[in-house]
């Protein structure tokens, strides 16, 4: 099993279209063959973070997620609404 961890600290001003950008990419990856768990959390202490907490079958399917339409379409213009400070995404394994 593969769990990702993506943290990502939005401008203030854009935290309404983040989260409306974010809402089909959390559907849509539900859905996909392979995904375990696809999750959008709000960080208590600061309305502003948030982190996606992903939880894949297997390197294939994470791969298959990485290529798919939604993926390529709304990354980029979540990324945009992104501070680069404070934001990343780290990927842990199972063992």
């Amino acid at each position: 099993m593969i769990v990702i961890v993506s943290r990502n600290c939005i401008r203030p001003d854009r935290r309404q279209a983040f989260l409306e950008v974010t809402a089909p990419l959390v559907e849509q990856s539900r859905a996909e063959e392979g995904c375990l768990s696809y999750d959008l959390v709000a960080d208590p202490a600061d309305p502003n973070v948030f982190a996606f907490v992903e939880r894949w079958r297997d390197q294939q399917a994470l791969d298959a997620h990485n290529r798919s339409g939604h993926f390529q379409t709304i990354v980029p213009q979540m990324k945009a609404l992104r501070q680069p400070a404070g934001s990343q995404t780290t990927i842990y394994r199972s063992l």
